[in-house]
């Protein structure tokens, strides 16, 4: 009987090629990008979930209260961890460690290669489980830095050779340090916060316990990201509380309104509030939008196949009635058109498949990494989605099934439909909703992307065109010669050395002192350290005062009282009220010479901070900005490398266009304004396909009312009016419905933006017209064309 059943529904898929095509079509588009997402979702929240103790590891965030609101901080104190050990039996183990870009040299002779390196103790063995392949890294080699590659490294630079026991020189300061490979383990899983390629396990950490005295005594301490694992069974937020009741008796007064709070490890790469310059990290607000964009697409294909379906149930109710009169019971009538359904949602599946491996690997190149955890990768998740698939194909198909097997069965041998069903102005409201969700859609990527050209193109307060970033060099006392020999170059109009460079935190450090507007509040201060040309390389705009003048010798250091020179900005001039230049400013023992207009020293995802600029003859170590004149980017290169290497020949150049290191601030809007174009168009596509479908089932059924208003005297365009007046009201609600509804949910959204634009009114209209047209077209394809048939056929049609 089954059997039958698929002969018979296989037959009806093939006898009607535009609505099976329609359908299939519509249904494996929709999978496919709903699965495509999905995988991007999944792999996001599958971060750091691997490691078999994750319940356990934390890593220890320092809150501050300043600039009117909290700062989290993920560098703490060097010492709090094995002070947290030695105090609380909560505290398994500890281990200080962070990820950055380090240049190694695995031949002396050699270039170096910049890799990413985990910088660890040897308590990292305590906390993640990393598979040894090679040699016995856990047995520390002393008085040297101990390396462990990973199997990419080990194939890619040691193919031939056992690289256990090589030394090889990372390159530090315009120096060699020696280092010693002594193991080999698994690649680190590409799901973590933690992707490395390399770990160095720091002899200058092994066994140390900084004195956390000098907490009490206000001294400077230095600070990295710290981890701890507890103990199975802790209750974290009361060993918080005693943490930070704790931490308030043994630091001093300041440093105690700080508070510390333990984040769980699979949080940090998407719940992580901060900018650190070389971490890995996703957003936990785009999950949710990718995730809701994924459903509604996949709700667009669904609608269309419901649609298509109860539309084609007309021409099956006299098969229906002739079943029911035969004996055949509601339920068999369900099986049946269940069957179809199910035979629909098979063939989408292969294709959405075959789409999903033929976009994934694109996918994986515009995200900068592969993918751990797809669908192919795998089997619970493979066999997940195929399960709840089959749910979204059973709800699918079931409504109109069961619709159509209600029809009376005197109805159904007259081929007619009791009107009191439904099943129109359910197709009507289902028309309604996929294309209020493509306007969202629409409206969101617009906004969306109206944001991110505003991030891109607001002004910053400095000439960000043109500008060249050198990476943070020990110049020692060649860095004034260095750049002497730069501005000999043709196109090099000034360079300037510095403790900052745009995207680079807020400057050499940041002070915090009581708000003079608010005595109950701290305010965060930004310094940066910077040599006299500054200024002018920037080409900041001078409010008051004067700039750095290499003329005047206090500009450069500190004077007989140790006062220091320094340029201030608009908003430090306002809090403070500094009004008069050349007058100490004692707190900070410090003498304004020149206000300068407020700049952002950090992305435009964070609020502007008091900024003080503080002017060096030279400096010994900093990053440098180089300015060159417009159309010489590309020719002043190879002279910069050749003189790089005359200067610094163990070192390789690091340079960035400022331009490009600004645009990467803001990856996951560029990624968020991507994605919603793709799926604005997918939203649209899907939406407009189901709407063709629709109006070529409708025009059939109404071919030979056509033919008789053609013999009247109607001409084409009167009936293309006629037959898209009733779908165009649908849509005009549609817009009505969405508006409101985008409107509040986007305002809502750009709230976490400190600078943003507006939901202005034109996006709606624009939006609207777009869709309208793109309706009017899909229309009016099938409308003409049923217009300007034969009316002889037409009539003849029924």
């Amino acid at each position: 009987m089954l059997k039958y059943e698929i002969k018979i529904a296989i037959r009806k898929l093939l006898k009607n090629k535009l609505y099976s095509s329609i359908n299939i079509i519509g249904l494996a588009v929709g999978v496919a990008a709903c699965l495509l997402v999905a995988t991007i979702v999944l792999d996001d929240l599958s971060y750091d979930r691997q490691w078999k103790q994750t319940d356990q590891l934390f890593r220890i965030i320092q809150v501050a209260n300043v600039n009117n609101g909290t700062e989290e901080i993920p560098n703490v104190y060097t010492g709090l961890g094995p002070e947290l050990k030695g105090n609380f039996p909560e505290v398994k183990s500890f281990c200080r460690m962070e990820v950055k870009g380090m240049e190694f040299k695995f031949e002396k002779e050699k270039e170096a290669v910049k890799i990413p390196c985990l910088l660890a103790e040897t308590t990292i063995w305590d906390l993640l489980d990393l598979t040894i392949i090679d040699g016995n890294p856990r047995h520390f080699i002393e008085k040297i830095d101990n390396v462990l590659i990973t199997e990419k490294i080990k194939n890619q630079y040691f193919k031939d050779i056992n690289p256990i026991g090589k030394t090889i020189y990372r390159i530090s300061e315009n120096m060699s340090d020696t280092c010693i490979i002594s193991g080999v383990i698994k690649d680190i899983p590409n799901n973590t916060h933690l992707r490395s390629q390399v770990i160095v396990l720091r002899y200058s950490l092994k066994g140390t316990n900084p004195d956390f005295n000098k907490l009490t005594d206000g001294e400077s301490v230095a600070t990295m990201p710290q981890y701890l694992l507890l103990n199975p069974h802790v209750n974290t937020m009361v060993f918080q509380k005693k943490l930070n009741a704790w931490y308030k008796k043994v630091s001093n007064e300041m440093l105690s309104k700080n508070l510390y709070y333990l984040q769980p490890i699979q949080d940090v790469y998407l719940r992580s509030n901060y900018s650190e310059p070389e971490g890995i990290h996703g957003s936990i607000s785009a999950i949710y939008i990718y995730a809701l964009i994924a459903v509604l697409i996949l709700a667009i294909a669904c609608i269309n196949y419901v649609n298509l379906s109860m539309a084609k149930s007309i021409d099956r109710i006299r098969e229906t009635g002739i079943s029911r009169v035969v004996g055949a019971k509601n339920v068999h009538i369900i099986s049946r058109f269940l069957l179809e359904s199910i035979l629909f949602f098979l063939m989408a599946f292969g294709i959405s498949i075959t789409l999903y491996l033929i976009f994934l690997p694109f996918i994986e190149q515009y995200l900068g990494h592969q993918m751990s955890l797809t669908l192919l990768s795998s089997l619970k998740l493979f066999l997940l989605t195929v399960f709840i698939l089959f749910l979204v194909c059973i709800v699918t198909g079931f409504y109109p099934s069961y619709m159509l097997s209600k029809i009376k069965p005197v109805l159904a041998l007259k081929g007619k439909a009791d009107r009191k069903n439904g099943i129109g102005f359910l197709r009507k409201a289902l028309i309604v909703i996929q294309f209020t969700i493509a306007l969202i859609v629409l409206i969101a990527a617009i906004t969306i992307n109206l944001q991110f050209s505003f991030l891109k193109k607001a002004d910053i307060g400095y000439d960000k065109e043109n500008l060249l970033e050198i990476g943070f060099t020990p110049w020692r006392k060649s860095g004034e010669s260095f750049k002497r020999e730069l501005l000999q170059i043709p196109g090099i109009e000034s360079a300037s050395i510095a403790t900052w460079y745009p995207t680079y935190g807020a400057g050499l450090m940041t002070m915090e002192t009581t708000d003079p507007r608010n005595h109950n509040d701290k305010l965060r201060i930004g310094f940066i350290d910077c040599d006299l040309d500054f200024p002018k390389t920037l080409k900041l705009q001078l409010r008051d005062g004067r700039a750095f003048d290499a003329q005047h010798p206090a500009d450069a250091g500190q004077d007989s009282l140790h006062y220091t020179r320094v340029m201030i900005s608009d908003m430090y001039s306002d809090i403070f009220k500094v009004t008069q230049m050349d007058k100490p400013v004692e707190e900070f023992r410090h003498i304004p010479i020149g206000i300068i207009k407020d700049f952002h020293n950090q992305s435009l995802l964070e609020k502007k901070s008091p900024l003080i600029l503080t002017g060096y003859k030279e400096l010994e170590y900093g990053a440098m900005l180089v300015r060159v004149s417009p159309g010489t980017s590309a020719r002043i290169i190879d002279p910069l490398r050749k003189i790089w290497k005359e200067y610094y020949p163990a070192q390789n150049l690091s340079f960035n266009w400022v331009e490009d290191l600004l645009a990467a601030q803001y990856r996951n809007e560029y990624r968020l304004s991507n994605v919603f174009k793709v799926f604005t168009f997918l939203a649209i596509f899907l939406a407009c396909l189901g709407l063709f479908g629709l109006v070529t089932f409708m025009l059939e059924k109404r071919m030979k009312e056509i033919g008789i208003r053609k013999v009247l005297g109607a001409s084409v365009s009167s009936i293309s009016k006629l037959v898209s007046k009733d779908f165009l009201k649908l849509v005009i609600i549609a817009i009505l419905i969405a508006s409101p509804i985008a409107w509040y949910y986007l305002n809502k959204w750009l709230q976490n933006y400190p600078y943003r634009i507006s939901v202005y009114w034109w996006i709606f209209i624009f939006a609207a017209i777009l869709v309208l047209s793109v309706t009017i077209i899909t229309i009016s394809i099938q409308a003409v064309r049923a217009a300007i048939i034969n009316p002889v056929r037409s009539i003849q049609a029924e």
